[in-house]
């Protein structure tokens, strides 16, 4: 339910002191103006179901948020994974991916990530389930990792017992870093996409062993050896997504992932026949995930291989690694 509510998830931050957005959970139209009075002007409306990482709508005023949650608690927006709806006030700060292998209270928080959610450059446009990440993230220090631990991650996993939950595998905790200091934005009861792939990409030890680990002795119990190299992911999409994209597109070029061992072609939205036939069959077609001797290393070689994969309606954003919140492209690490 983590997961799969965000009403739920709002509930379990609010009783276990988790830092968060201020929100209001709804399940009526009639229920919507004492709602939005509660929040500031800028909110975010959230279908409390599964939506495919699109259920999550910003908006500017009250007037917009109050059509959106209008749509989606009538079912004309997700059906019925927007007949709850949370609102919450609209958070600023750089977005932080956390992913944790866990056995109870025992966990072991593996290097961090950055997602871009947004579908355009300098975070524009609608939100997507994420356009591309890199590994490690430039936010964060040892101290903030440390406060993320004492705040979220603890916290999280001490709500989950005392509610008698026996909660063992990845918790994915998606952070905002506000002025403030971190605020949950969502739990994820999985790897996120596309964050595992840098992620796992720069990790040399064999994950099987950390899963075994942490199924029996515990994850802290065992060693991690990571590649001390930088990794990112670039999407590539098909257009219209992430409404409407387009489908059926044949793929050709380096799709795959033999020519470099820098560089890793994972298929998510894809389709083959006993030939090696590939056609487009989802919004987000590919994640193009490349290591590197620092970000910048990593992101040439991530748009290099990108501009030798074709199909029709090819999309992807161009600042992957460069954009950083509020202050423009990320500077140059020469």
């Amino acid at each position: 339910m983590l997961e799969g509510s965000k009403a739920y998830a709002k509930d379990f931050m609010q009783r276990h002191e988790i830092p968060t957005a201020l929100s209001q959970t709804i399940e009526s139209v009639s229920e919507i103006d004492a709602a939005l009075h509660a929040l500031p002007e800028k909110v975010v409306v959230k279908a409390s179901g599964l939506a495919a990482g699109k259920g999550v709508i910003l908006c500017d005023d009250h007037s917009q948020a109050a059509k959106i949650a209008h749509d989606m608690l009538s079912g004309e927006l997700f059906g019925e994974s927007g007949k709850t709806v949370v609102i919450e006030e609209m958070m600023e700060g750089p977005e932080v991916s956390i992913l944790a292998v866990v056995n109870g209270t025992d966990a072991l928080i593996l290097p961090t990530a950055q997602d871009h959610k947004p579908l355009g450059d300098g975070n524009t446009g609608p939100n997507t389930g994420g356009m591309g990440a890199f590994c490690p993230g430039n936010f964060t220090t040892a101290e903030d990792l440390d406060l993320v631990r004492r705040t979220i991650v603890e916290p999280s996993l001490e709500g989950l017992v005392k509610d008698g939950i026996d909660y063992s595998g990845v918790l994915y905790v998606g952070i905002m870093w506000t002025v403030d200091g971190p605020r949950v934005l969502e739990y994820n009861c999985r790897l996120g996409d596309p964050e595992t792939q840098p992620v796992l990409l720069r990790m040399k030890s064999d994950f099987a062993d950390l899963l075994e680990a942490t199924a029996t002795s515990g994850p802290s119990s065992t060693s991690i050896q990571w590649d001390s190299r930088s990794a990112l992911c670039l999407v590539l999409a098909s257009d219209g997504y992430p409404e409407n994209p387009q489908k059926g597109q044949v793929l050709t070029g380096e799709i795959f992932s033999e020519i470099d061992e820098d560089v890793e072609v994972f298929h998510a939205g894809t389709r083959h026949d006993h030939d090696r036939q590939v056609w487009v069959s989802g919004g987000r077609v590919l994640g193009v995930t490349a290591l590197g001797d620092g970000l910048e290393d990593a992101r040439a070689k991530a748009y290099a291989r990108a501009e030798q994969i074709h199909f029709d309606g090819k999309i992807y954003r161009t600042d992957i690694g460069q954009y950083r919140w509020n202050a423009g492209p990320i500077p140059s690490e020469s």
